[in-house]
């Protein structure tokens, strides 16, 4: 039996801490328990809903792969085999209140890692309206995850860069009519990705190609073929160094809005 007394003066006195980046494991914990209880006006009106555990759910995955990428720090690294594995939807599926405090527990400590300016104050300001305790059901299905299916997607994706129409996107050749037609089969047909509609759901209508490229980026000897003409002793070291920038950030993120405005400039 969940005691809304206690969470409800827990989730209260947030507004005590919110110098301190352990706010964020604490409210999500508290948020995501009081998302399972039944609503009570005004307080808790509409809180159960599915919709709103399942934006509480993906909240706290966010907030675990910003952590993720601090891997370097070595007690985040240690930490890695439990930020990736609450990351996954089988471990929300079952989740009971006693899983997310250990989560808390475990994890409080290493929040402070997580750049500060993506860090969100929470503030609290409302007067507690306490009835009677009752027994009530975890939610064992908690809906369609966007953030879980575009984590899966991207991943697909990566894993695929072998695939003919991707290593020539990777190496910035043209693709002619099959290759396309290869691609879309290759992305929309597979059982991660489910289908056209669900991808366009998700996504928007993107440009197939150019999402593809931004994810696998472009390798750095097209790029740099590319770039041939701009990196001959007639410019100085200025202008190549900044030819070279350019061709750094091709590599990594396969492309570059206004590049001939930035071209125009050496």
């Amino acid at each position: 039996m969940f005691n809304k007394i206690a969470l409800l003066c827990l989730k209260k006195s947030l507004c005590i801490f919110l110098g301190s980046f352990k706010i964020l494991l604490v409210y999500f914990k508290i948020s995501l328990q009081l998302a399972i209880l039944p609503p009570q006006p005004p307080l808790l009106r509409g809180a159960r809903s599915a919709g709103n555990y399942t934006a509480l759910c993906d909240q706290m995955r966010d907030l675990l792969q910003r952590l993720e990428q601090k891997r370097t720090v070595p007690i985040v690294k240690a930490k890695l085999p439990l930020i990736e594995e609450v990351q996954t939807e089988t471990w929300w599926t079952d989740a009971a209140p006693f899983m997310i405090e250990n989560i808390r527990l475990q994890l409080r400590d290493l929040i402070k890692f997580i750049d500060r300016e993506e860090q969100t104050i929470v503030y609290t300001d409302f007067t507690d309206e306490l009835e009677d305790l009752e027994e009530v059901n975890v939610p064992t299905r908690h809906g369609f995850s966007s953030h879980q299916y575009r984590k899966k997607v991207e991943a697909y994706i990566r894993d695929n860069q072998n695939h003919v129409a991707i290593a020539k996107l990777k190496r910035n050749e043209p693709l002619i009519y099959g290759d396309a037609i290869a691609l879309e089969k290759m992305v929309y047909s597979a059982d991660i990705v489910e289908s056209r509609e669900q991808f366009q759901k998700v996504y928007g209508n993107v440009n197939l190609k150019r999402f593809v490229r931004e994810l696998v980026g472009l390798d750095r000897n097209a790029v740099k073929k590319a770039f041939k003409k701009y990196l001959k002793p007639q410019f100085d070291s200025n202008q190549i160094r900044f030819v070279e920038m350019i061709i750094d950030y091709l590599t990594q993120n396969g492309t570059m809005d206004n590049l001939l405005t930035y071209i125009k400039t050496v």
